[in-house]
């Protein structure tokens, strides 16, 4: 399937991978559904397929839907007014009564039969809801998209060797009485090595959420060796040797099975670069306890096509099966 569709529009692992006709600027927005998440569609196949023919058929559904007059509401109101007719009329005889009774039984199969219509109403504006967060999404990965495509052309124009660090941040940084805070550490290496290292959105994001750290020297440090030594070692002598230039305690060069293999805690260490989702399990890490002012992660990966290091998260310690 990969080899005649490509990755993009493949699906394995029981995924489902739905792609609908081209958009009228020509791209195509494909939208996969992983194993677990189909799953939690229903406790039976037919719910399952039910919610997914749903995402298939939304797009069309949604626009035509608007409007709808529906024959419950022209029904309910008929019988009201015949209700009031009769009630307003003197001496009801005996088959005005079971005329009565029989409108009240029609009309309480028409509220019932409108409380399924307004059921269904709201769980098409819950995909109409959906569908608008993909619009939503689609917008921000062609942004993104087009800002890592400018980043990369950049950054091949530019001759492959090391940059001056910038000494005045870099002295301002480690002299202040302050410790630098994990946002100013980021913004410090991606004006340094910005042929080195891309630091995406989501890491600005996270660094700020995280502003109670306070050993923000101490991740200076390691995210300067990061960019310099570490950096170096991974072009000249591969993953083995690179991994020497922190300790035990400083890197981990990927996650535990159960971790990997959770998909909540997976897709807490995906991010999207170029349009493509991008797993990390390398990382930096300082501290182990849950105190947010003593513990950060950073978690990265190296892409030695491009011989860039991205950095996807910088903050709070992401979630593992065992804690």
């Amino acid at each position: 399937m990969e080899s005649i569709l490509g990755k993009k529009y493949s699906a394995w692992d029981g995924a489902i991978n739905i792609i609908p006709t081209p958009k009228k600027n020509g791209r195509i927005y494909s939208k996969l559904i992983l194993s677990q998440e189909a799953i939690s569609f229903g406790e039976k196949q037919s719910e399952r397929i039910e919610r997914l023919l749903a995402y298939v058929t939304h797009q069309t559904n949604i626009p035509k839907i608007r409007g709808l007059i529906t024959p419950e509401t022209i029904l309910q109101k008929s019988l009201k007014r015949r209700l009031e007719k009769l009630k307003t009329s003197k001496g009801l005889a005996e088959n005005d009564l079971s005329e009565e009774n029989t409108l009240l039984w029609e009309e309480n199969e028409t509220l019932t039969n409108s409380l399924s219509r307004h059921k269904a109403k709201l769980e098409q504006e819950a995909l109409e809801k959906e569908y608008l967060q993909e619009k939503l999404n689609e917008k921000e990965i062609e942004i993104q998209r087009q800002k890592y495509k400018h980043s990369a052309e950049a950054r091949k124009s530019k001759p492959q060797t090391t940059q001056q660090p910038a000494l005045d941040t870099l002295i301002e940084l480690t002299i202040r009485d302050t410790p630098p805070s994990a946002r100013e550490c980021l913004d410090y290496i991606s004006e340094a090595y910005q042929d080195r290292v891309l630091v995406l959105d989501s890491a600005q994001r996270s660094a700020e959420e995280h502003s109670l750290f306070e050993n923000g020297k101490r991740l200076l440090h390691l995210l300067h060796r990061l960019c310099t030594t570490f950096y170096e070692a991974l072009v000249t002598k591969g993953d083995n040797e690179a991994r020497k230039v922190f300790s035990s305690d400083e890197y981990s060069a990927t996650e535990s099975k159960s971790t990997q293999n959770n998909s909540t805690a997976k897709s807490r260490r995906t991010f999207m670069y170029n349009e493509q989702k991008l797993v990390m399990l390398r990382h930096l890490k300082i501290g182990k306890a849950d105190d947010k002012r003593l513990t950060i992660r950073v978690y990265f990966e190296w892409l030695p096509d491009e011989q860039i290091i991205v950095i996807g998260h910088c903050g709070e310690h992401l979630p593992v099966i065992s804690h």
